[in-house]
């Protein structure tokens, strides 16, 4: 055998040792699955939040632009055929 392969030996005897001295608290899993799911509900709120203000802010900056065209046919014309007077006569 190597000295290699017999530290790794020794540190996974040592490491085994530790780790059957280690007693989980009895509540552990509870703890830990509830702290996910408050972590997965905040996660879920703040991305519907986020979606809800971007929806809203699109929706603002497209009536704000709408709003912002002039009143009337396109290219500005006021004669012809989009003439008012037009509009009621056959």
């Amino acid at each position: 055998m190597t000295s290699e392969s017999t530290h790794e030996e020794r540190l996974r005897e040592t490491l085994d040792l530790l780790a059957a001295q280690v007693q989980p608290a009895p509540d552990a899993y509870r703890r830990a699955r509830a702290e996910w799911k408050r972590r997965e509900r905040r996660r879920r709120l703040t991305l519907a939040s986020l979606m809800v203000v971007v929806f809203t802010l699109a929706v603002l900056i497209g009536l704000w632009a709408l709003n912002r065209t002039p009143d009337g046919p396109p290219g500005g014309e006021t004669t012809g055929r989009y003439h008012h007077s037009s509009w009621h006569s056959p």
